[in-house]
């Protein structure tokens, strides 16, 4: 029994070099890919978002091929009302609350919040 451990051990001592032989050769190979493949995933997920909001796209195109000017006028006037706002919660940080919207443009309050999201989900809904 003990010979047949000692095979198995030196059988996988064998296989676990070959496995990483393979993973540095594979990477090798792959390198030139990894910004094409970059470039694709991101493609990927702007038409994932699109299909999740196409409703949205099709209004502002029908916005937008009517009456052009006045598109991007409401675009203007939108964001003048967003800069003051962050400037308005800036200058007052006793506002806070009443800013919440505005604390998930921050980096930081995104990874916190995607950190709470995935404490909210039961363990077999995560998939990592």
């Amino acid at each position: 029994m003990n010979a047949k451990l000692i095979e198995l051990a030196e059988r996988r001592t064998v296989l676990v070099a070959r496995a990483a032989t393979q993973r540095a050769e594979l990477a090798q190979i792959l390198a030139p890919w990894r910004r094409p493949l970059t470039v694709v995933d991101q493609g990927v997920w702007v038409v994932r978002y699109l299909k999740s909001y196409g409703w949205l796209l099709v209004g502002v195109g029908v916005f937008v091929a009517f009456r052009p000017w006045r598109g991007a006028r409401w675009l203007r006037r939108g964001f003048v009302v967003w800069r003051l706002a962050l400037v308005v919660k800036r200058i007052l940080p006793g506002l806070g609350v009443a800013f919440k919207a505005f604390r998930f443009f921050s980096p930081a309050a995104t990874k916190a919040n995607q950190k709470n999201e995935r404490q909210a989900l039961p363990s077999s809904t995560l998939r990592e």
